[in-house]
């Protein structure tokens, strides 16, 4: 028994990472969530011991400005690769909230025409604008060429 509970605490824990959140849920019975977007993450850390060294575990502190202020993840597999997702999917979502939105209106920065579909082409492959608008700023962008 005193191996059954940890194992069945450790099998009924998600821990998610997004592009804009990060969710952990927990629970055998009693379920326990938490989501903490990646704009409030301050900080991550982790710790292993020699013994969860060995077997590619540890634990991670996630520091977060939000109400509780610091998450601690037990048990989290290969936690120094979790800890360089975290940083990463945090700077791109950083860079994503930083962009200002799809194009409307007049050229930016004095772009071509070819400039600015190439620009829309880019935001279309990244998901931030759908083929429809793509069609129709591109249908407009060509009228006035």
């Amino acid at each position: 028994w005193l191996a059954v509970v940890p194992f069945l605490r450790w099998l009924f824990t998600d821990f998610v990472l997004t592009t804009d959140r990060l969710i952990t849920r927990t629970g055998v019975l009693a379920k326990h969530s938490k989501e903490i977007p990646l704009e409030r993450i301050n900080d991550v850390t982790f710790n292993q011991s020699v013994l969860q060294r060995t077997v590619g575990a540890g634990t991670l502190v996630i520091e977060s400005a939000g109400e509780r202020g610091q998450e601690t993840i037990s048990h989290v597999r290969n936690p120094e690769q979790v800890q360089l997702m975290i940083y990463k999917e945090t700077e791109q979502n950083a860079g994503r909230m930083a962009r200002p939105p799809a194009m409307s209106g007049p050229p930016v920065d004095g772009a071509s025409i070819p400039q600015q579909i190439e620009a829309l082409a880019r935001l279309k492959q990244e998901g931030a604008i759908s083929e429809a608008e793509y069609e129709a700023k591109k249908a407009q962008l060509l009228e006035r060429m």
